[in-house]
Parts: structure tokens; C-alpha cells; sequence
């Protein structure tokens, strides 16, 4: 496993926060040897920002993800048709345990956002079919 400053390096992580953390290194080791490094703290400072909003902006498309695929599982139970309330209920729990599995199992970062996006596009795309189903 690498390690990148003090911090072991993760999969799960994104590139962004690989490259905050490099140019860190960059940061402390000009600290240390007494040399300058023109925009090094800068470059720290922009590849941190652009790190927590991606880190932030994949959280909330997640927990929305959840949110929408328990709305697909209640939009089933709430159904009269049979058929339509078990597939609404198995794609809603389908969609919850994907993301909470990607979630705790710390999938890795390319994974992580193809599972959100997919079980968002599932979601999005079965409560276009409501009306025709339920």
C-alpha cells in the first residue's frame, strides 16, 4: 500500500485528493530543505477545494440516490397492481443496498460513482413509469 503523507493511499480516494495530498508533500518538503516552492500552497489550497467538492458533491448524490429508491420501494407498496408492487419494492431495496453496500465497503472511486449514477438513472427512469405501471 502507498502512503502519501501521513495518510495511507485508498482507492476509495479520488484523483483530486491524490493530488492535494502530493502537492502537500511539495509544500513540506520545500519547508523542510528551505527552498521556496513559488504557488505550492496555492495549488494545495485549489486541489483541496476541488477535492471536498467532488468528496461532497458524490455524498449528497448518494444520500439522494437512497432517498429516491425509498420513494420507488413506498411508490410500489402504495401500488394495487401485484406485479407492480413487488418490482417497484425489489428495485427500491435493490437500489438502497447497492449504494449502502458501495458506502460501507468503500468500493473504489470510479465504482463508486458508476453505481450512483446507475441506480439514479434506474430510479429516475421507474418513476417516469409510474404512471403506466402503478
Amino acid at each position: 500500500m502507498n502512503v502519501v503523507g501521513n495518510q495511507p493511499e485508498s482507492s476509495a480516494d479520488g484523483p483530486l485528493i491524490r493530488k492535494a495530498y502530493r502537492a502537500a508533500e511539495t509544500v513540506d518538503a520545500a519547508a523542510t530543505s528551505g527552498q521556496s516552492a513559488p504557488f505550492a500552497m496555492a495549488r494545495v489550497i485549489a486541489w483541496g477545494a476541488a477535492a471536498m467538492a467532488e468528496g461532497f458533491l458524490r455524498f449528497r448524490l448518494a444520500a439522494g440516490t437512497i432517498l429516491l429508491s425509498v420513494i420507488i420501494g413506498a411508490l410500489g407498496i402504495t401500488s394495487d397492481r401485484a406485479a407492480g408492487r413487488y418490482f417497484y419494492l425489489a428495485c427500491g431495496l435493490i437500489g438502497v443496498l447497492l449504494v449502502m453496500t458501495m458506502w460501507m465497503r468503500k468500493w473504489p472511486f470510479a465504482r463508486q460513482w458508476v453505481v450512483v449514477i446507475s441506480v439514479l438513472a434506474a430510479d429516475l427512469g421507474l418513476l417516469a413509469l409510474v404512471p403506466a405501471v402503478l
